[in-house]
């Protein structure tokens, strides 16, 4: 019996001792496992909290043509408050307004460009210097541009045709997107045969000559559509605008004056790159972020803030809030070399200059030339090129003859450089007789002369002339013939030329 009780205890106390001791070990190992998982998660947090960590975050500057910055601008701020997908909370956008021309003047001139940059078209990226690392280009935005004219006006052949006609306006291609959309189209239409490049070419040269006068060059297609009413006496005919301008600028109720026609030779739309300027590593952020805007942007809601500010997407296609242009048609023979060539073209022929004009008055210039003397020749020649001269040029005027000047120089300094618009005649009193007029030539106005005394045997010179009577010929009033007195400060001959010494009045 003891075996038999004995026997049971100790298999219960060897059976039951066990069984509690792999209890415990279960519920130890278990607290062990969520001790080791929590150790491990707090540890993968601590990484991942030290690797997503921004000591501050990294600002990307990103210029944007005036009239998309009020977009762009709203969508950074919502990429930075981390409400767009793909955002980056260690890079902040700063967006800034600026003019296209201002953004090149600064790159071309050696100054730090900003990270990001958006123009109104990519006609304006051929301007950029070919040294960015990284330059990834982005498209996401359209508006096409037409000509705004009177309600009732006629639907243009071509661009050209129409901003040819009595009263069009033209906007300076270097600081508005609408007037260089309009010379690329102009361009495409030239080398599509619809123009051709000699009035390409003649158009050219006076509207640029005009804007150095300040015709074009403060006019922008904003204060045209300011008034919004194109039936008032001396509005323009035509101007070139675009869509996005025409929504965002004119009221709808007052619409009804004013309409956007494409021409039929076909559209130019305005693109809005956003291209990346920034070298290196700063390059690969600016990149970044440019993807995380851009995908922004693309999405619907960035479509709609587009659309509220007037702009179609990339596609092109018109919105709801579209003119009564509707789809449009793009010009597929524009060239941007040769864009970039008419813009060359006109900045050059719109400089002010400055020329000194240096004639020779000395006997010599009497002599006869196929029946007509060299000083007649002269004159003519400064007169054509009078002609040719935009009124904000400066023209200097110096003659030259040995022993000429007071002081016994070779030559005398008529007038100095000033704007040749001086050279019409003057309103106040007259230098010469009232019998007479003076002779309207000098780029100062009127360049009046005096008879001048024989030259001193003191300056190597015979002194047995005495001044001639003989006729002679003014640049505008033709021959005149002098008498013995009331010639003082006007034109006089010695021997056979004239002595100009300052301007009338």
């Amino acid at each position: 019996m003891p075996g038999r009780h004995t026997a049971p205890s100790r298999r219960g106390l060897a059976g039951t001792r066990p069984r509690r001791t792999g209890r415990f070990g279960v519920v130890v190992a278990l607290g062990v496992l969520v001790i080791l998982a929590v150790a491990m998660q707090s540890l993968l947090d601590s990484f991942e909290s030290a690797e997503g960590a921004c000591e501050g975050p990294e600002t990307v500057t990103l210029a944007a043509a005036p009239e998309i910055a009020p977009v762009v601008r709203p969508a950074a701020r919502e990429l930075a408050g981390g409400e767009a997908s793909g955002e980056d909370r260690c890079v902040r956008l700063e967006v800034s307004s600026r003019d296209s021309i201002e953004v090149l003047d600064a790159v071309q001139s050696g100054q730090p460009p900003p990270d990001l940059w958006i123009p109104a078209t990519s006609n304006q990226l051929r301007e950029l210097p070919d040294r960015a690392e990284n330059r990834k280009t982005w498209w996401f935005a359209t508006s096409p541009v037409g000509l705004v004219g009177r309600p009732d006006a006629s639907r243009p052949d071509t661009w050209l045709a129409a901003l040819r006609s009595d009263g069009a306006r033209m906007l300076d291609p270097r600081e508005s997107a609408p007037g260089l959309a309009a010379l690329a189209g102009m361009h495409a239409e030239a080398v599509a045969g619809l123009s051709s490049g000699t009035a390409l070419s003649s158009w050219l040269t006076a509207n640029a000559t005009r804007s150095s006068e300040g015709s074009n060059a403060a006019v922008t297609a904003s204060a045209l559509l300011a008034s919004a009413n194109l039936r008032r006496q001396n509005a323009p005919t035509w101007f070139p605008a675009s869509e996005q301008e025409l929504l965002s600028q004119v009221d709808a109720s007052a619409r009804q004056s004013v309409r956007l026609q494409v021409p039929k030779s076909g559209s130019v739309l305005l693109d809005y790159p956003m291209v990346s300027l920034a070298d290196g590593q700063r390059g690969e952020i600016a990149v970044s972020a440019g993807d995380a805007l851009v995908g922004y942007l693309n999405t619907s809601d960035g479509a709609e803030h587009l659309a509220d500010a007037g702009f179609r997407t990339e596609s092109g296609l018109p919105t709801e809030t579209s003119t009564n242009v509707g789809r449009v048609r793009e010009m597929t023979t524009m060239q941007a070399a040769g864009v970039s060539e008419l813009v060359q073209l006109w900045t050059t022929l719109s400089l002010d200059a400055r020329m000194l004009a240096v004639i020779d008055v000395s006997n010599s210039m009497t002599a006869a030339e196929n029946a007509r003397t060299r000083i007649e020749i002269a004159r003519d020649a400064l007169l054509g090129a009078l002609e040719q001269m935009p009124e904000t040029w400066h023209l200097g005027l110096w003659v030259y003859s040995i022993g000429l000047g007071d002081g016994g120089e070779d030559y005398r300094r008529l007038s100095p450089p000033s704007r040749s618009a001086a050279r019409a005649p003057p309103s106040g009193p007259s230098c010469c007789p009232a019998s007479r007029s003076c002779p309207t030539w000098s780029a100062a106005g009127p360049a009046c002369t005096t008879p001048r005394s024989p030259p001193s045997a003191a300056r190597g010179r015979t002194t047995n002339r005495t001044p001639s009577t003989a006729s002679y010929s003014s640049p505008t009033a033709g021959t005149r013939t002098p008498t013995a007195s009331g010639w003082r400060n006007c034109s006089a001959p010695y021997g056979g030329s004239t002595t100009p010494i300052g301007r009338c009045g």
